[in-house]
C-alpha cells in the first residue's frame, strides 16, 4: 500500500511471498532449487496465471531474498517498538 493511502508518509506496505528451505540446506540443492523457481516463474503460463492474481514475481536469489527479509524484519520492528505493540 503506497504511503498516500496508507495515511504514513514515506511508510509503504507490499504484500509479498516467498520460498524458503530449512537453514542448513546443502547450497548446490539450494541452488538448483533457486535456478528451476527462477525458470517456472519465468515462463508465460506462470506469470499469466499470478497476474490474474495480482502477484508479480521477482525471482530473486537467495541472498538477495535474505537481505529483502533482514529489511522487512527491521522495518516492522521499528513500527512495533515506536507503537509499543504487544501480543495480548
Amino acid at each position: 500500500m503506497p504511503s498516500s493511502e496508507s495515511g504514513y508518509p514515506g511508510f509503504d506496505v507490499l504484500g509479498w511471498y516467498g520460498i524458503a528451505a530449512p537453514k542448513g540446506l546443502d547450497p548446490a540443492i539450494r541452488n538448483k532449487l533457486n535456478v528451476d523457481l527462477k525458470k517456472a516463474l519465468a515462463t508465460d503460463s506462470v506469470k499469466i496465471s499470478l497476474s490474474k492474481l495480482g502477484i508479480f514475481p521477482i525471482g530473486s536469489s537467495p541472498d538477495e531474498f535474505g537481505r529483502f527479509l533482514d529489511s522487512e524484519l527491521n522495518k516492522f520492528g521499528a513500527v512495533i517498538k515506536s507503537g509499543n505493540i504487544s501480543l495480548e
